[in-house]
């Protein structure tokens, strides 16, 4: 795996995802941190989010077979989703600085179609029963703004903030539990949601 990483950062592209699929053919990625370091190069460099996709497809066949050490955890679908929010930033500075590109409307379709996978991946991962963190929901409203659909942005915010909320009280409750004494404040220092003051 050193030599896949050497060839990334040596700038040798197609001979990095050679070496890797050599690998990957002799059985010999068996762990998630391969995959990962793979899809960041990959996400990062390229923006190949078709590949990203195939590899994660990989990534849950291996998941699913008990003699394997990958493990598919919310931090592969974050480093998935995370490119794919660029890969829609990066549409839209392209469309700016073309000629049709600065006219208004034009290709926004296009970014608002670009999301539907990212939905799709979201909606996976919460199915597999994997909670979204801080991580997960800043792709997905990094994504929603270059696309400029504020109502979705705004619904992943909401989201974030409810999650945040029953973390809080879970916290806690467990605290509590604990004997430690808890005082709640009606809002914290921002006036957006409710904290726990220790």
């Amino acid at each position: 795996m050193k030599q896949v990483q050497g060839a990334f950062e040596s700038g040798k592209y197609g001979h990095a995802l050679a070496l890797f699929d050599q690998l990957r053919q002799k059985d010999k990625v068996q762990d998630t941190a391969c995959y990962h370091v793979v899809l960041q190069k990959v996400l990062g460099l390229k923006g190949d989010v078709n590949l990203a996709l195939a590899l994660l497809e990989e990534m849950k066949q291996e998941h699913d077979d008990p003699m394997s050490l990958v493990v598919l955890g919310s931090h592969t679908y974050n480093i998935v989703l995370n490119g794919m929010a660029s890969r829609v930033r990066q549409n839209n500075q392209e469309r700016r600085s073309s000629f049709w590109g600065g006219f208004r409307g034009r290709g926004e379709e296009e970014d608002v179609e670009l999301l539907l996978p990212m939905d799709t991946l979201y909606l996976e991962m919460l199915r597999r029963g994997l909670s979204p963190d801080g991580h997960t929901y800043s792709a997905m409203i990094k994504g929603c703004v270059s696309a400029k659909d504020e109502g979705r942005a705004l619904l992943h915010l909401d989201n974030m903030l409810v999650q945040m909320a029953q973390e809080v009280e879970e916290e806690a409750k467990e605290r509590a539990k604990e004997g430690i004494v808890v005082k709640k404040e009606k809002s914290c220092c921002c006036g957006l949601c409710r904290c726990v003051c220790y």
